[in-house]
């Protein structure tokens, strides 16, 4: 904490007393680091490499620092540099928000292959997962070992979020994540599996 405060002060004294640093967290890093280094005579890749044995304080920590200080100090604000953040701020956004939506990771495993596995048991741990569950294979024509159809009836409320299916055959059986642990089941996520292959 007193590290942080330090780098506030040292922040909040640069900011007063040399308007150019208010928009350019460069310089402004740079204008830290020279009242610790003499950053003018080491290399930038031995500041960035070394910064943590030189005691200076990360690019993040006083940028963050900075956004602090003119957040409590508005008149230390570049009113030209704030518009162009905003800009930039809602420019991220959206491209973090496009890139969530693209970025779907693989399912690791394919129905199809597990359910021709021994001794593999999939966690369900919500009721709709369950449900998403039985109907992929109700589909491929799986039914309950009493040959009722799997959509009959989920049985989750009885292990609810330990809930576990294995499938035998073209039957389908559940009980607790922790039994199938206990017998050295390969446990598979429900989240881990394409459901549609």
């Amino acid at each position: 904490m007193a590290k942080l405060k330090n780098v506030h002060n040292i922040v909040l004294k640069l900011l007063q007393e040399n308007e150019e640093l208010r928009s350019d967290d460069f310089m402004l890093l740079s204008a830290v680091y020279g009242l610790q280094v003499a950053v003018d005579q080491l290399p930038f890749s031995t500041i960035c490499q070394h910064h943590v044995d030189l005691g200076l304080p990360s690019f993040e920590t006083v940028r963050r620092t900075r956004q602090k200080v003119q957040s409590q100090h508005p008149e230390l604000v570049d009113e030209k540099m704030k518009s162009i953040r905003a800009a930039e701020q809602d420019e991220f956004h959206d491209y973090s928000k496009k890139s969530a939506e693209k970025l779907e990771m693989p399912k690791k495993y394919k129905l199809s292959e597990i359910i021709r596995q021994n001794k593999v048991a999939i966690h369900t741990p919500t009721e709709a997962k369950a449900n998403a569950l039985l109907e992929a294979l109700d589909e491929l024509g799986y039914e309950w070992r009493s040959g009722k159809i799997l959509t009959s009836y989920n049985y989750y409320e009885t292990y609810m979020e330990n809930t576990c299916y294995v499938t035998d055959t073209n039957n389908i059986e559940f009980c607790a994540l922790t039994f199938y642990k206990g017998e050295r089941y390969q446990i598979i996520e429900f989240d881990d599996i394409d459901l549609n292959d």
